[in-house]
Order: C-alpha cells, then sequence, then structure tokens
C-alpha cells in the first residue's frame, strides 16, 4: 500500500501524522533558519572581501610607495629598503639561496608565513599580484603577500597578517548566529500562538462537523468576513449543509408521507369497501328476495318463506303464485336507489383519483355571486321550512356586482353545493344557513374572492375540525346521515386545484363556518 494510499506507509509517513498547526511551525522555522543562514553567509562573505580588499590596497601601496636609495657616494652600509610598515606586517629579503633578512614583527600570538612560501612568493609574484601565504603554526590566521625587488637588488615579500580580518568575519558570524537563534526562538513563540489562532476556524469546523455526525443537522459553521479564504469557506460549507439537511429533511418527510399515505390508503380502502359493501348488499338481498317471492321457496329450500319487506298484507305462508310476490316497484325502486347511491360513491372517488393526479382544470371566468345565488335557490327547493339566505360581503345585500374567478363552473359549483348540503344534511331542522360571498381586499396582501357557508348548528370540536377535509371521515357517528364521508375532502381538492384554501372555524352565534378563498380573476364573467 503506498504512503498516499494508507497515510503510514513510506518515507514521510510519520509526516502525515504530525498535526498541521506542527507542520506549519517547523515548515515556518525551517524557511526563516535558512533565509537566515544564507543572509548570514552572503553577508561574512561580503565583508571578508572588502576588508581584504582593503587590506590588498594597503599592501600594494606599501610596496610601490617606497622612497628612493640613499646616493651610494655616503659612507655606510646601504640599507636594504626604506619601507613604513603598519603594526602587525612583515618584511623579508630573499635571494637566490633563501631569506637574507626580515623585518616587522607579527601580531602578538600570530605566527608569521612559513620561510618557504615566503621564498616561493619572492621568485613567482609579479609587481601588483598578492597572493595568501599560510601561517607557520597550522590554525593561526592566514598573510596576504606582495613581492617587489628591493633597492639592494634583494627581492622583499611584504606581509600582512588578516588577524584583524578574520576576528572582525568571527565576531559577525558570532553575532548572526546568536540574532538567528534569538530570531527563531521569538519566532517559534509568535508562530505558535499565531497559528493556533489563526488555525482555531478550522477546529470549529471540526467541532461543526462532530456535532452534525451526531446528529444535530442544524448546526453551522460560524461565519467570518466574506473577504477571507475562511469567509468564503465557510459560506461555501454553510451552503453545503443546508442542502444536505434539507435533502435530509425531504428523505424524512418523503418517508413519513409515505408511510401516512399507506396509511391512508389503507383506511380508504377500508373505507371504500365498506361503503360500497353496503350498497352492493342490499341490491344482493332485494334481488334475492324477489327471487325467493318468484319461485315459491324459502331461503332454505322451504315451500313456505316467511313474509320479506315490501309483502302485501295478508299473505299467507305457504301461498304461492302471486300472492306472495312482494311490491315489484317498491322493490326494483330501493335496487335503483342503491344502485344510484353506488353511482354516486364511485363518481365522487373518480373525481377524487383525478384531483390526485393533478389533470389540468378546463379554465374560465366564473362568477362566484351566481354560483351561491344558484346554490341558494337549490337548497331552498330541498328545504322549504329552513331560512337560508345570500349575504354580500363586500357591499349592501342588493348588490349584484360579479365576484368573478378563473376556473371549472361545474366544478367550483359542486364545491357550494357540497358546503351547502353539508350545512343541510348534519344541522337540525330549521337551523338557519347563510351564503356569503364577496371579493376582500386586505390591507397586507393581494385581493381574494370568498364564498362561506356558515349554519348555526351544534358544530364540530376543534380537536376533529383538522380531520373533517380527510376522506369517509365522519366527526360525529350521529351527524353522519347520508353521506360516505367524501363530500368535504371533494371541496377541498377542488379548492386546492383552483389554487385556494378552504378553512374551518366555529361561528360566532355557534355552529361552523367554512370559508372558501380563491384568486380573482380580471377577466370579465360569462
Amino acid at each position: 500500500m503506498s504512503a498516499v494510499e494508507g497515510g503510514r506507509a513510506g518515507p514521510l509517513g510519520w509526516w502525515r501524522r504530525v498535526p498541521l498547526w506542527a507542520r506549519l511551525i517547523v515548515v515556518t522555522l525551517a524557511l526563516v533558519a535558512g533565509a537566515l543562514a544564507l543572509t548570514g553567509f552572503f553577508g561574512v562573505q561580503l565583508l571578508r572581501g572588502h576588508l581584504e580588499q582593503r587590506v590588498d590596497q594597503e599592501l600594494l601601496g606599501t610596496t610601490r610607495n617606497e622612497p628612493p636609495p640613499l646616493p651610494p657616494d655616503l659612507d655606510g652600509p646601504q640599507p636594504r629598503s626604506i619601507l613604513t610598515l603598519r603594526p602587525g606586517a612583515i618584511v623579508v629579503w630573499v635571494d637566490g639561496g633563501g631569506v637574507v633578512d626580515t623585518g616587522g614583527a607579527p601580531p602578538a600570538g600570530q605566527s608569521p608565513p612559513g620561510e618557504s612560501a615566503l621564498v616561493e612568493a619572492a621568485r613567482t609574484l609579479a609587481p601588483g599580484q598578492i597572493a595568501t601565504l599560510p601561517a607557520a603554526v597550522p590554525g593561526d590566521y592566514p598573510w596576504r603577500a606582495a613581492a617587489s625587488q628591493a633597492p639592494s637588488g634583494l627581492r622583499q615579500v611584504v606581509a600582512y597578517s588578516l588577524a584583524d580580518v578574520e576576528s572582525t568575519v568571527d565576531q559577525l558570524t558570532a553575532i548572526n548566529l546568536a540574532i538567528g537563534a534569538a530570531v527563531l526562538a521569538a519566532l517559534s513563540a509568535a508562530g505558535f500562538a499565531l497559528v493556533r489562532v489563526t488555525l482555531r476556524p478550522l477546529g470549529r469546523i471540526g467541532a461543526t462537523a462532530e456535532a452534525i455526525a451526531a446528529g444535530d443537522l442544524s448546526r453551522r459553521v460560524p461565519s467570518w468576513p466574506a473577504s477571507t479564504e475562511m469567509g468564503r469557506l465557510s459560506r461555501s460549507l454553510n451552503g453545503m449543509l443546508g442542502q444536505i439537511e434539507r435533502a435530509f429533511r425531504a428523505r424524512e418527510d418523503s418517508e413519513r408521507q409515505a408511510r401516512a399515505s399507506e396509511d391512508r390508503m389503507r383506511r380508504f380502502v377500508a373505507d371504500a369497501s365498506h361503503e360500497l359493501r353496503t350498497p352492493l348488499t342490499s341490491i344482493s338481498g332485494y334481488a334475492q328476495l324477489y327471487r325467493q317471492a318468484g319461485t315459491g321457496s324459502g331461503p332454505a329450500g322451504r315451500t313456505d318463506p316467511a313474509p320479506g319487506p315490501g309483502a302485501r298484507a295478508g299473505a299467507r305462508p305457504g301461498t304461492a303464485g302471486a300472492a306472495s310476490v312482494p311490491d315489484v316497484p317498491a322493490l326494483f325502486g330501493r335496487i335503483e336507489a342503491e344502485a344510484r347511491r353506488m353511482g354516486t360513491l364511485v363518481d365522487d372517488l373518480l373525481l377524487l383519483a383525478r384531483l390526485d393526479r393533478h389533470r389540468p382544470l378546463e379554465r374560465a371566468p366564473v362568477d362566484l355571486f351566481a354560483l351561491a345565488a344558484d346554490a341558494v335557490l337549490d337548497a331552498r327547493a330541498r328545504d322549504p321550512d329552513r331560512p337560508i339566505e345570500l349575504v354580500r360581503l363586500d357591499g349592501p345585500a342588493d348588490t349584484v356586482a360579479p365576484v368573478t374567478v378563473s376556473g371549472d363552473e361545474t366544478g367550483l359549483r359542486q364545491v357550494l353545493d357540497n358546503l351547502v348540503g353539508n350545512a343541510l344534511t348534519h344541522t337540525p331542522p330549521g337551523t338557519p344557513v347563510e351564503v356569503r360571498v364577496g371579493l376582500l381586499a386586505p390591507p397586507d396582501g393581494p385581493g381574494r374572492a370568498v364564498v362561506a357557508v356558515a349554519d348555526q348548528g351544534p358544530g364540530i370540536s376543534p380537536e376533529l375540525a383538522d380531520r373533517v377535509f380527510e376522506r369517509f371521515y365522519r366527526p360525529d357517528p350521529a351527524r353522519a346521515r347520508g353521506g360516505a364521508g367524501l363530500g368535504l375532502s371533494i371541496v377541498a381538492a377542488l379548492v386546492t386545484a383552483h389554487g385556494g384554501t378552504v378553512d374551518l372555524t366555529p361561528a360566532e352565534s355557534g355552529g361552523s363556518v367554512f370559508t372558501v378563498s380563491l384568486p380573482p380573476a380580471d377577466g370579465p364573467p360569462p
């Protein structure tokens, strides 16, 4: 396994296990140490070169500026040379056999160049040339030497010690080392503090990631200025975490909705089966009764059937023929009523199925006021003894201005018929019912077309009001007369398909108020 794959193998496996802050400090110190070393090295070399150049210039000046010899007619021996030597300089005279004489004195503790080196320099150095000669004692500072011709005819070599130069260079080197060590120590402390503070956001990001991994999907990375790298990183991470949370919540909601949908589907199938079984059982019973009466046989093969529903008074058991046949028109009327009930139920189920598939509705301008007026007339014809009123919400009672919406007229008419029929069916006889309609424009939102059906019946408890729009749901079995529990669910589905809402609220004087709110249309009513 490679070092990249495992993070442990390879020559740099240990380096990958070092914390990031430690790696940053080590790399920074290494770079600074390298920079200080290079700077010090080149500084020392430049200083050494500059000081040696000054020594060389002084040395050449000494050999070139030698005074002329004395006149030969003077008494006494001729001097070999007259030189002005600085302290720490020497001069030697060499003939063909070796060193003849010396002058000057080396610095204290410094040995002069070796004799062989001096003789070699006297023989090989041309005027103006300078050479570096080693000291006779190994480890002592070297010498810079130049050769020239003495007035006496001998070769003379002048040498200057480099002790001052080298001591200055050594002192500068020591200073550079001390300053470099102090700089590295200070940089280590400052770098440790700076790197830990700089990398603190990464620690917070790690803590946030751990919290999210533990299940807290609402945690977010702290925000930093957008102009910084951490700011851009935090913004990107928070955006990504938001998408992850939304996706996770969406999956949870989808799973929850799937479970709820499955439960609703089971209840829906059971309720639909129960509702369909009732008329089918009735039709089957009436058909069996007619067959038994027509054949004169009982349910168990007896020839004397008991009188069934609808048998004429005075029919005797055991009497065959027309006397034992029930009232045929009444019998088939019951069969037709049950079939009609089953057909209505199937139609309602098909309508809900089409609405569930979100099929587009046929839209056209529809006047809600006209539909409400028709619903009120139909209700008065259905229950003449009940007070049913049409109320205008956006003006006087005699206002006939249209309340136009865009939608399917048949569907909206069914919405009003179901709401009004629900009020007539589930309230005691004689209970007043109001149908309210109008175009409202609230100050904090867009205008809405509103139609409401209010009754003064017993009402629905708040804990049950949230479920009245469920399919096959009946809040109270005593109020479940004449319906399968699909009317309000059809209302909710149709209103939602029109982009509106339907709400159930308690009335001020008792009873219930079903309010339908729809977006108004701009076009004229039909």
